[in-house]
């Protein structure tokens, strides 16, 4: 009986170290909520009145976050480079890229096809279930002369909101 209780529980074992542990899909599952922050992204060539197609790196403070499943993460700083379409006066550029999200926990979240939508008065980011927006601190006359002389070269902005995971 002994050696049949010793077989089983060998047998257990042998069993549950065969089988691989689960991955941590804790960021997955996350909701995280951040407010603030700011969005600084370049463009070459230049927007101008004609539609071309430009390509658009930025980079960016999410300002203030909270998450209730992981309340190490406080902050974090982003990244997206893409290619987008447009002209002025607006859509400035609408295109697609890869974005990075490093958090202040040190682990990163990437999407590697994100849409980005610059405007004269706003922008938005959006990837699966990643959903940023802003408001441009250039004033539309402050956009349309960069248009009119050398192209609209830089976009400068305040992060509204960000969420992760939120409906």
């Amino acid at each position: 009986m002994r050696s049949l209780i010793t077989a089983g529980v060998l047998a257990l074992a042998a069993g549950l170290s065969a089988t691989p542990a689960a991955p941590a899909t804790a960021e997955a599952k996350a909701t995280i909520t951040c407010h603030g922050g700011s969005f600084n992204a370049s463009l070459n060539p230049g927007v101008t009145f004609k539609r071309a197609v430009s390509q658009i790196t930025g980079v960016g403070d999410l300002g203030v976050c909270s998450s209730e499943q992981n309340k190490k993460i406080t902050g974090g700083k982003f990244r997206i480079v893409a290619s987008g379409t447009g002209n002025c006066p607006s859509p400035l550029t609408v295109g697609y890229g890869r974005l990075q999200i490093a958090w202040n926990d040190g682990t990163t979240t990437e999407a590697p096809q994100a849409s980005i939508r610059l405007e004269a008065t706003t922008f938005s980011i959006e990837a699966g279930n990643m959903r940023l927006s802003g408001r441009t601190a250039a004033s539309p006359i402050e956009l349309g002369t960069q248009c009119v002389t050398s192209g609209l070269t830089s976009y400068t902005g305040a992060v509204d909101i960000f969420t992760l995971g939120a409906n």
